[in-house]
């Protein structure tokens, strides 16, 4: 007898595979169109940063949310505000990341306060959505054969990266020491400084502690002045900006931001050894350097109250000098906000 057409159909393996393929196929394809779709909605940001690396490496964020990033732990927290980070976009200094802000280039730049705060001085409409505690050491270097003492400075060119924090740091010691009327301050850019320095061009240069303590490893600078030493209220902090219009579009930004950084300072502080290698591959500088140069210190919350007192302290500095177009309100310009997860580790 023949068996009914229904079940002879499930008594062919091959037909019955070949139902259940298509059948998975077209879920897995309406599951593909669903993640597609969320990844759509969720609001990309480019995130603009100096950077300053060995030749040859891939221009990369760091810090506790480049590290989260790095570590594929910042992705999810920024998806569940809404949110997807597209790419690190690197920068020679401060300033160009405050006019791409403001072009619409990038949505978020982390940089120094000193260049933050010039931005906002000069009119660019930003907001402080994280200030984090100011701990950027720098460090001053005479050239080979040159003074041993910043007073002996005096009548002499000192190089320093005009509207960075080095820039304030370099005029701060100068200025300490009594001769900052008497110096001849030259623009030079931290790629060029080394170059400038082995020749004889300048006779100082104030620059990122990560790069001196390299320069003075491979050539034999003498050191005049460290900021962590001597000048620590010459520290930098780091602030995050947005534009006040994307800010207005998506006020939580800051939750999002500060979030995604928590889980970085953790990561920092349960495993500081990996932190610094991932630095000292990215940055190409030795871990012998960074374990000289990096304190490690961080913030408990978005706006360090530390970071907070550093630039309204930038502000009042750039405008005794002449660097700063206008006074403004700080209290005004950071975005208030309070958080816990944050760690501080110190070093060890």
């Amino acid at each position: 007898m023949r068996a009914p057409a229904r079940l002879s159909r499930f008594r062919d393996p091959l037909r019955w595979l070949c139902a259940l393929g298509l059948l998975l196929s077209a879920c897995q394809g309406r599951s593909q169109a669903a993640v597609s779709s969320n990844e759509a909605a969720l609001v990309p940001l480019r995130l603009g940063g100096p950077w300053s690396a060995a030749a040859g490496k891939t221009p990369k964020a760091i810090g506790p949310l480049g590290y989260a990033l790095e570590l594929g732990k910042a992705q999810p927290i920024l998806a569940r505000h809404g949110y997807r980070f597209e790419r690190f976009v690197s920068f020679n200094n401060g300033p160009p990341i405050v006019q791409a802000l403001q072009a619409g280039s990038i949505e978020l730049g982390t940089l120094g306060d000193t260049p933050a705060v010039s931005g906002r001085a000069g009119g660019v409409d930003t907001r402080a959505v994280l200030i984090d505690k100011p701990t950027g050491d720098a460090w001053f270097l005479a050239k080979k054969g040159g003074v041993t003492r910043v007073a002996e400075l005096r009548g002499m060119r000192v190089g320093v990266q005009f509207g960075s924090n080095f820039d304030k740091y370099g005029r701060g010691v100068l200025a300490a020491a009594g001769i900052l009327p008497e110096v001849q301050l030259l623009n030079i850019p931290i790629a060029e400084g080394l170059g400038a320095l082995t020749r004889g061009d300048i006779d100082g240069y104030a620059l990122p502690a990560n790069t001196a303590a390299t320069w003075v490893d491979q050539q034999g600078f003498p050191v005049l002045d460290r900021a962590s030493r001597t000048h620590p209220e010459l520290q930098g902090t780091l602030v995050t900006l947005v534009t006040s219009k994307f800010l207005r579009e998506h006020p939580n930004i800051q939750a999002a931001l500060w979030e995604a950084t928590a889980a970085g300072i953790q990561e920092i502080a349960r495993d500081r050894a990996a932190y610094l290698r991932f630095l000292a591959d990215t940055s190409g500088h030795s871990l012998a350097v960074l374990e000289q140069t990096q304190l490690l210190e961080f913030g408990a919350q978005p706006i360090d109250p530390a970071g907070k007192a550093s630039v309204g302290s930038t502000l009042q500095f750039l405008l005794q000098f002449g660097t700063a177009k206008a006074a403004f309100s700080v209290d005004e310009w950071v975005v208030p906000g309070a958080g816990v997860g944050g760690v501080t580790k110190e070093p060890s």
